[in-house]
C-alpha cells in the first residue's frame, strides 16, 4: 500500500510540474513609422504562415499576443510605402519591432477622360466591328458594356483609330441562336481602312 502511495504521488508530482512547464507564450510588439520617424497609422502587419493580421494604430503600435516560441516573419504595409519583412525569432521573451517604411512611387496607368457621346460613339463603332455588320448583329446584346475601355485617336489622314480592351470578361447573348458566351477581349484596334 505504502508503495502504492508513493507511485501516486511521484505520477502527481510528474503531471504539476509538467503543467508548471508547459509552453510559455510571447507577444511581439511594433512600430511603423515613416522617414520622419512619425508613426504610421493604419499599416497592416502579419505574420507569414500563421494567420494573423493586424493594423497599427495611431502611434503606428501592432501587438500579437500569447505567441509560441518559434522563428516568425513579420511584414508591414502601407500604400505608397515599400514593404519590409523581419524574420524573429520568440525564445525567452518577447520582442519589440521598429519598422521603417520608406515611401514608394507609384506609377499609374494612363487616365482617359471622355464624354457619355464620345463613349457611346466609340461603344457603337466597337460593336459593328465586333458584332458584325449583318443584320442578325441587332439579335445579339453585349450585356456588360462597362468592362469595355475604348479610347479614340486621330490619325494623319483625320480617321479615327478606336482601341479598346476590357477589365473582365464580356458577355454576350445571342438572342437569335439563343446562347451566351463570354470573351476575354485583351486587345482590340479598329483602323479604317
Amino acid at each position: 500500500m505504502r508503495h502504492l502511495v508513493i507511485l501516486l504521488l511521484v505520477i502527481f508530482e510528474i503531471v504539476i510540474s509538467s503543467d508548471l512547464r508547459a509552453e510559455e507564450l510571447y507577444n511581439i510588439s511594433g512600430t511603423a513609422t515613416d522617414e520622419n520617424n512619425k508613426p504610421i497609422q493604419g499599416a497592416t502587419v502579419f505574420i507569414s504562415g500563421a494567420q494573423k493580421v493586424t493594423v497599427t494604430d495611431a502611434g503606428g503600435i501592432s501587438r500579437f499576443v500569447d505567441m509560441q516560441a518559434g522563428n516568425y516573419l513579420v511584414s508591414t504595409k502601407m500604400l505608397g510605402y515599400n514593404s519590409p519583412s523581419v524574420a524573429i525569432t520568440l525564445r525567452d521573451k518577447s520582442v519589440n519591432l521598429l519598422v521603417n517604411l520608406e515611401i514608394k512611387s507609384i506609377t499609374l496607368d494612363e487616365v482617359s477622360i471622355t464624354s457619355n457621346q464620345t463613349r457611346h460613339r466609340y461603344l457603337k463603332i466597337f460593336q459593328e466591328q465586333f458584332l458584325g455588320h449583318t443584320a442578325d448583329k441587332q439579335k445579339c446584346l453585349i450585356v456588360n458594356p462597362e468592362v469595355i475601355s475604348l479610347t479614340g485617336k486621330q490619325n494623319n489622314t483625320g480617321n479615327l483609330i478606336l482601341k479598346g480592351e476590357a477589365d473582365d470578361l464580356i458577355i454576350i447573348d445571342n438572342f437569335l441562336l439563343g446562347y451566351r458566351i463570354k470573351y476575354l477581349l485583351r486587345s482590340f484596334v479598329d483602323i479604317p481602312e
